[in-house]
């Protein structure tokens, strides 16, 4: 695959750029020149492959190597995530199964041997994405699709609005073939990304809002570069740029804000009430979320509420809930040492 940049289509580079850079030497991200796309026969068909066999199908094809399913199974393990369904058709997709309960700990093991000795110290954005791309394959390789008609049944897909590397990876999903339906970012305090999804603007000289999901405490997140890119265009991108360096309000042109919004939903979740969800949501499942999760589970109550859709709902989990042990203890009134037990026996 070539990629590009999202301020210069014209110069194109392999993967390897991507995989070692964060942006191009132009200062934008980079993107694919043209993102492969299945036919549903082929979807189908990619999805009765083990997980580890269709991470390795989709890195390939991003990055133009040849690993195989055997060689992810070596690097990250034979369970790499679990989907495990909670209520109201909600299925979580737990990405944070290893050693340290942090799906980061994945992504660097995959994009170390990505960059195979090319001295990268953290994965790149594009890198990262890729990964989630392939991810969020694998967990739709578990949700049964075995027909044409329930691979026309779409799932909505619930993500952080953090950095914007994620919803982007389901926004190119979708685009390649899987049946993916509203894009759920879920916000904390810093609503940045709900300003510029359900307004059209985005205040680029805000202050970072401190709170207990301190990865989402971003005031402007990098990726929504990607968004106004694929969806509105270059030009779209040089005003962004340029409003970027003067840290003023962006204002999306509205004839190009239908087109950046389209299949996306942003949600802004209070502290407060985050704290409230972890109790209420075990006492009714038995399920333990972290206040990440917690964060998307109240994001996508609201995107019900508001829409009306009931559409099944696939939320993404990247940490585990012993990763804020002391936040989610606290919040369930029980000691560390129970909620380890409680952990034990979801």
């Amino acid at each position: 695959m070539l990629y590009a940049s999202t301020r210069n289509r014209n110069d194109t580079c392999t993967a390897q750029r991507p995989l070692c850079q964060d942006r191009a030497d132009d200062g934008g991200l980079f993107v694919p020149v043209q993102i492969p796309q299945y036919t549903p026969q082929e979807i189908l068909e990619l999805l009765e492959l083990p997980a580890n066999d269709v991470i390795a199908r989709i890195l390939n094809v991003l990055f133009s190597t040849q690993i195989a399913g055997r060689d992810i199974e070596f690097l990250i393990g034979k369970e790499i995530f679990r989907t495990k369904e909670i209520n109201y058709r909600i299925t979580v997709g737990e990405l944070w199964r290893n050693s340290e309960g942090d799906y980061a700990k994945t992504v660097r093991i995959l994009s170390d041997h990505l960059c195979a000795g090319k001295g990268v110290q953290e994965p790149t954005f594009w890198a990262r994405a890729g990964i989630n791309i392939a991810m969020i394959f694998a967990l739709f390789s578990q949700l049964s699709y075995h027909s044409a008609a329930e691979l026309s049944n779409v799932q909505d897909i619930v993500v952080l609005g953090e950095d914007f590397v994620m919803p982007m990876a389901a926004w190119y999903c979708r685009k390649m073939g899987l049946p993916v339906g509203t894009i759920i970012c879920c916000c904390n305090d810093n609503g940045n990304v709900w300003e510029l999804l359900q307004r059209g603007q985005m205040k680029l000289d805000a202050s970072r809002i401190l709170t207990n999901t301190p990865k989402c405490d971003v005031a402007v997140p990098e990726g929504v570069e990607w968004l106004i890119y694929e969806t509105i265009g270059a030009k779209a991108v040089e005003e962004f740029a340029a409003a970027c360096a003067k840290g003023c309000l962006y204002e999306v042109d509205p004839l190009g804000y239908p087109a950046l919004r389209q299949g996306f939903y942003a949600s802004v979740v209070g502290e407060k009430r985050l704290l409230d969800i972890i109790p209420n949501v075990y006492s009714s499942t038995g399920y333990v979320l972290c206040p990440y999760s917690a964060l998307s589970y109240s994001g996508l109550m609201d995107y019900r509420a508001v829409s009306g859709e009931n559409s099944p709902a696939l939320m993404i989990s990247q940490w585990s809930p012993l990763h804020s042990r002391d936040v989610v203890a606290k919040a369930m009134g029980i000691s560390i040492e129970d909620l380890r037990d409680r952990m034990k026996r979801m």
